[in-house]
């Protein structure tokens, strides 16, 4: 065997790499086949003997095929997963995260998938290839530590525990607040945590599609266990406040603090209840089917809007699974 030698698959022969993708962790939620078999044949094979070193980059992840790898507490076997997040985090800078040390035990064969081939992919594709893509890392990473963007406050009191009224009478109304103009939306979106990496030029169209909601005072917004209502929310005006219980309450006072981003891709449950501040709210809602018709039809868009949301992701995997380069030795 030839040490590290990559080979393309051929065509003919992708289900049987399909069939090892379903097993890697960052997509094995809610991907299809036919998802996957467009990053099939983006990978790679490469072969290693007994006690070489299986040398992957700091942007490569990879599938054990056959053999046996030693990697630092573990031997992975089929189906195991050197590096799982490093070619999804590479699209948000993850090259300066160490690479795994690896050694083969046995003869052993590996697919590789690379962070620049999944962006090549991701910029060629149907939006449908890609937000599948983005569902299933919705689906495999840790919910976020905290709501995000804007300024947010953890406290032990936003609402009165006296306050008896009415928090489900009357919907979304409008009062003296007012709508954001159509800049302040385009302001409000490019702050948004969630969207902070989708080019400015973009936001417009986005803001076209964004409703406003203008809520009372101690307005529920949602309820937690319940379902999600595929929906980005953004705080334009007021404070809304989130309860997880026992006793956890956060405050969200500042413009652009969002929350129910990953219900925008997956649907999911509220980890939280969720509802206005003692003087009311604004938010700017951004509804799932309102973005997909928005990039219905503009692939610039779409791949613009879907390599954000990727950095945000990959991101987010850095701060659950990253681990900082060991600088000791200089």
């Amino acid at each position: 065997l030839c040490s590290g030698r990559a080979a393309p698959i051929p065509k003919g022969a992708l289900l049987p790499r399909v069939a090892l993708l379903k097993g890697f962790k960052p997509l094995e939620h809610a991907l299809l086949a036919q998802h996957l078999a467009p990053l099939a044949s983006l990978c790679s094979w490469r072969r290693y003997a007994i006690g070489d070193d299986v040398e992957l980059n700091a942007t490569e992840s990879a599938v054990v095929a056959k053999g046996a790898v030693a990697v630092p507490a573990a031997v992975l076997e089929r189906g195991g997963s050197l590096q799982p997040w490093h070619a999804v985090g590479g699209v948000a800078g993850w090259a300066a995260i160490a690479p795994t040390q690896a050694v083969a035990m046995r003869p052993c064969s590996v697919l590789v998938l690379d962070a620049d081939a999944l962006r090549q992919r991701i910029d060629a594709s149907s939006p449908k290839f890609v937000f599948a893509v983005l569902r299933a890392l919705v689906g495999a990473l840790p919910a976020p530590r905290q709501a995000g963007g804007g300024t947010i406050k953890r406290m032990q009191s936003v609402l009165s525990d006296d306050d008896d009224s009415d928090e489900d009478a009357a919907s979304s109304v409008f009062d003296s607040r007012g709508a954001p103009s159509p800049l302040e939306k385009v302001l409000l979106l490019r702050d948004t945590k969630m969207l902070r990496f989708v080019p400015a030029r973009f936001l417009p169209l986005l803001a076209d599609v964004a409703e406003v909601e203008v809520l009372q005072p101690r307005r529920k917004i949602a309820t937690r266990g319940s379902a999600t209502d595929a929906s980005l929310r953004i705080l334009a005006d007021g404070a809304v406040v989130l309860d997880s219980g026992g006793g956890n309450r956060v405050l969200l006072d500042g413009p652009a603090a969002s929350f129910g981003n990953t219900g925008l891709l997956a649907d999911s449950e509220w980890p939280y209840d969720a509802r206005a501040g003692n003087d009311g709210a604004v938010l700017l809602v951004l509804r799932r089917t309102r973005l997909h018709d928005a990039l219905r039809g503009r692939r610039d868009l779409a791949a613009a809007v879907a390599r954000g949301f990727l950095q945000t992701y990959g991101r987010r995997a850095l701060a659950a699974f990253g681990k900082a380069p060991d600088r000791s030795n200089g």
